[in-house]
């Protein structure tokens, strides 16, 4: 748990998995004041939202799906396929693309290169299909000022392993 605290913004950066994480740390003994207890806390708080009457909480911050989908349904509406915000918004989407072998590779020995998006700002060891689902949509139809990066990215992540039992099912975002 705490090897998956790097490269994250609290474990898994998703609220049950980073609410679990600070009860367990509070059920090891570690004390209110150590470094792991207080940053599980900080993060876990960027998640709250309070005002006069009420708090609420999101389940996590989704900034990837969400541009990714705000990309697709821009180009869908019309917008020039050229226009500058969509292509910065494919130079985003390609910077998070996720190139680690996470824990996802322990059930899933890996014959392609790892590829694949997560919705969060910063969660390196979970990338899920249906983010990169969407973000693959998003870059099949915006152009770049650099084409060969985006078909890079795309092709890595929509390679598949023909050896899974589930054809097509794909490897480096389970």
């Amino acid at each position: 748990m705490l090897e998956r605290f790097e490269g994250s913004d609290g474990l898994a950066a998703i609220f049950p998995a980073m609410l679990n994480s600070l009860i367990a740390l509070k059920a090891l003994g570690y004390p209110d004041d150590h470094p792991l207890v207080v940053r599980a806390a900080h993060e876990l708080k960027k998640l709250e939202h309070e005002t006069a009457d009420t708090v609420r909480i999101e389940p996590c911050f989704s900034p990837v799906w969400d541009t990714a989908i705000v990309a697709v349904c821009l180009h869908e509406s019309g917008i020039p396929e050229y226009h500058p915000a969509l292509k910065r918004a494919a130079e985003w989407l390609m910077a998070r693309e996720i190139r680690i072998y996470g824990d996802w590779i322990h059930k899933n020995p890996a014959k392609v290169e790892a590829s694949g998006w997560v919705f969060e700002y910063n969660n390196q060891w979970n990338p899920d299909v249906d983010d990169t689902a969407m973000v693959l949509l998003a870059l099949r139809k915006i152009p770049t000022d650099n084409p060969k990066r985006r078909d890079e990215c795309f092709q890595r992540g929509f390679e598949v392993d023909d050896d899974l039992p589930m054809p097509g099912w794909r490897v480096g975002v389970v």
